[in-house]
């Protein structure tokens, strides 16, 4: 669909930038950012306001993520325009990207294992496979929290494998072998990588690994996979 003001997705990342660490901004924020006079704010946040079907951006909380959906779809860089995400609604974004590939999908999944609770950003199931998704806001410090992220979602994992089909049993019915993959989520570097048998992912790569690389490497080894 053509924009009737191509400054339009400007302004929504205008937008999701004054507000990612605060729930309110000024139009003459969005003005310094985006650098278009604050006299022509209004009038394109009413054009905003229309083409994602919100009523103001009022309720920032509920706004963000419609704003997001719409800058992703004309941002040339999803990799700019996820860097702008919170962190539930880069969770939320990670569901969704699996959804649309027909994964069955669990979001914030709590458990309990080994006599303890724990939680799962992300589960997605499609048969014979389960990827077990934490999402990681890694801007700082990379690599020594890389590291104990991977020792962290291990953890989980395994924790998780002990229970899958007890707990899943009605979406698993039918499955010979379960392959349970971790995978970790970033919104740091591009593309994907595997360290230490864990796939680390940039959200805007996700989709790509998951349809057509992740099959693959199930096939020719050097995943952390655990067979249940």
């Amino acid at each position: 669909m053509a924009l009737r003001d191509l400054r339009l997705p400007l302004i929504a990342k205008g937008f999701l930038k004054v507000t990612r660490d605060k729930n309110h901004f000024t139009l003459e924020e969005i003005s310094e950012y985006t650098r278009i006079p604050v006299d022509d704010i209004p009038i394109l946040l009413e054009s905003l306001y229309e083409i994602t079907k919100l009523d103001s951006l009022d309720d920032i909380d509920s706004s963000r993520f419609r704003v997001f959906l719409f800058l992703a779809r004309y941002s040339q860089s999803l990799e700019d325009t996820a860097s702008l995400l919170k962190w539930r609604e880069f969770e939320l974004f990670t569901s969704m990207i699996l959804d649309s590939l027909g994964f069955d999908t669990f979001s914030n999944y709590r458990f309990k294992s080994l006599g303890r609770r724990w939680e799962i950003d992300v589960l997605g199931f499609r048969k014979p496979i389960i990827v077990a998704v934490d999402c990681k806001h890694m801007k700082r410090g990379y690599r020594s929290i890389l590291s104990e992220a991977i020792d962290r979602h291990r953890a989980r994992v395994e924790a998780l494998a002990l229970i899958v089909r007890h707990s899943f049993r009605r979406i698993i019915d039918g499955w010979d072998s379960i392959k349970l993959i971790p995978v970790i989520v970033t919104l740091r570097r591009s593309g994907y990588t595997i360290v230490e048998g864990f796939p680390i992912v940039h959200i805007s790569a996700l989709n790509d690994f998951l349809d057509s690389a992740l099959p693959i490497m199930v096939l020719d080894g050097g995943l952390r996979i655990l067979e249940v």
